[in-house]
């Protein structure tokens, strides 16, 4: 049987088909709140009585988790900025980055970051989508004494910078420079998506990630009080 004469052109515009990724993402790897999460963004600007009711409660599900289990940013779908080539020796061409309301300095830091493929200091601050840093700096964290379900969740967006720039330090440092060679793992196909019996991610997170442990156990209560409310 012939070929039909028209599967060429189908093939070239096959291969002219571009494949775009979203490099700076840190949402939980398989995350089971993904369809929530975004079904429930889409309704996030419903107002009633002119008062905003939406409150984000996936992302700190995906928050409280990360915070214990720092492992998790590991296994999170980024790309670093050094590791764009590897992609691209694939077919991609187009990454995009996030986040459309930053000001535009940190939008900037992030497209040169991947423009140079190479970035020094905490790869939390390329793929978070919350949490640049207020132009004053970083103070000493400061708790307050919060009872209610509103005021607990409005406390966890101070010390995290939602919606706000962030005054306090970070519960958790990755150093970018000291994931050189992390792809490689991955590359040799060693990777068998079953976390539960591998454990690299993990051994990569002891070499790579620092805790603030006195913003992380706040946080962790704050969690805790908050998820009181919810249940």
């Amino acid at each position: 049987m012939k070929l039909n004469q028209r599967a060429p052109a189908r093939l070239i515009d096959f291969k002219l088909a571009r494949i775009e990724i979203l490099a700076t993402n840190s949402c939980l790897k398989n995350c089971p709140m993904i369809f929530t999460h975004t079904t429930a963004l889409s309704h996030a600007s419903d107002k009633t009585n002119g008062k905003e009711k939406y409150e984000d409660w996936s992302l700190f599900y995906c928050q409280k988790i990360q915070n214990e289990n720092e492992e998790e940013y590991i296994k999170s779908p980024w790309v670093r900025p050094e590791d764009v080539k590897y992609y691209e020796d694939i077919g991609i061409e187009h990454f995009k980055l996030t986040e459309r309301g930053f000001p535009t300095d940190e939008l900037v830091k992030r497209v040169k970051a991947y423009t140079n493929r190479k970035y020094d200091g905490n790869l939390i601050d390329l793929i978070q989508g919350h949490g640049y840093l207020d132009k004053r700096g970083e103070k000493k964290l400061e708790k307050r004494q919060v009872k209610t379900q509103g005021a607990i969740y409005n406390e966890i967006k101070r010390i995290r910078g939602l919606g706000c720039p962030r005054q306090y330090p970070r519960n958790i440092y990755i150093d970018n420079s000291k994931l050189d060679g992390f792809i490689d793992f991955f590359l040799e196909g060693n990777c068998s998506n079953n976390c539960n019996s591998c454990g690299y991610c993990k051994k990569i997170s002891d070499k790579v990630i620092t805790k603030n442990k006195e913003v992380s156990d706040y946080l962790k209560e704050l969690y805790r009080k908050y998820d009181e409310f919810k249940i």
